[in-house]
């Protein structure tokens, strides 16, 4: 065979990878694409890493400094077509199941993902050093501290009771994570000097019960004068307003003792965190749980 044979063989055959890499570049992802929309990959798999993507963007510090506070501010807006793919999709999957969680049970770096409906209650005590079982604890992409209880529901509705206890003399800061896709009812009990960031997010209706000694902010999606946002008896006697606005719809309040010169931000804050909100229409009740 000629030299300039073989040049010519490896040239067609240099092409033809570059040619198949191309395609798979342009064609790969309508392949996916295609294959989630026929139902031959499970999208509750996708859906979760796409909420998970679009939620994590969402904290930002209170006085609106910080480059996320724009992304929070101005949403991707939900279609109908985004709204009837999920209903499909909720459909295709079988019935709800419930999970319920024993009474007070001690945990730490616990994470539920379910279709259906979660319920219970959970005592966390952070000083618990649990060995990882192959599921890491998710990450907070900006805060980067990891959720001490991570709750998902896709299509349901979650009722959570959490206590946390504490559990070590050098006690460090739990933090929380509720989504439930129907609606979110959560009541918070907490020993002194145990200091919690508390994150629920759902489209549907939020219930937050938080204990008396809570001190720090409240970072809402909506302020208290269009209806959504509304405190149980006591609590308006306790807050400070920090920010209110609807267009951008960011709020945030202080609950407790405000000092200006300890306080300047959620970001830099190491005290009690409450964060609600997810959905345009959602409504938010915060009262007392004690």
């Amino acid at each position: 065979m000629s030299g300039g044979h073989v040049r010519r063989r490896l040239t067609h055959r240099a092409i033809e990878r570059a040619g198949n890499t191309v395609s798979a570049l342009l064609y790969g992802p309508m392949n996916i694409a295609l294959a989630i929309f026929t139902g031959e990959i499970n999208q509750s798999s996708v859906w979760h890493r796409l909420l998970d993507q679009l939620f994590w963007s969402l904290f930002i510090s209170c006085d609106g400094s910080h480059p996320l506070h724009k992304d929070f501010m101005n949403p991707p807006p939900y279609s109908q077509d985004d709204v009837d793919g999920k209903r499909a999709n909720a459909d295709a999957f079988e019935s709800p199941t419930e999970i319920t969680a024993s009474t007070g049970i001690r945990t730490n770096f616990l994470k539920i993902q379910s279709e259906g409906d979660i319920k219970g209650s959970w005592g966390l005590d952070p000083s618990i050093h649990l060995p990882p079982l192959g599921v890491r604890p998710r990450v907070h992409p900006s805060l980067k501290f990891p959720w001490n209880l991570d709750i998902w529901s896709y299509k349901g509705n979650v009722e959570a009771r959490i206590n946390i206890v504490k559990g070590s003399h050098d006690n460090p800061r739990v933090a929380v994570m509720i989504w439930g896709q129907s609606s979110n009812v959560v009541r918070l009990t907490k020993e002194e000097g145990c200091p919690v960031w508390l994150d629920c997010a759902s489209p549907g209706p939020l219930t937050v019960y938080i204990p008396r000694s809570f001190q720090g902010p409240f970072l809402t999606a909506h302020p208290r004068w269009d209806g959504q946002l509304t405190f149980g008896p006591g609590v308006e006697n306790e807050l400070t307003i920090l920010r209110e606005d609807a267009a951008p719809a960011f709020s945030s309040y202080f609950h407790g003792s405000y000092d200006p010169n300890e306080y300047l931000d959620a970001r830099t804050w190491l005290g009690d965190v409450l964060s609600v909100g997810k959905g345009e229409k959602n409504t938010i009740r915060i009262l007392y749980s004690d």
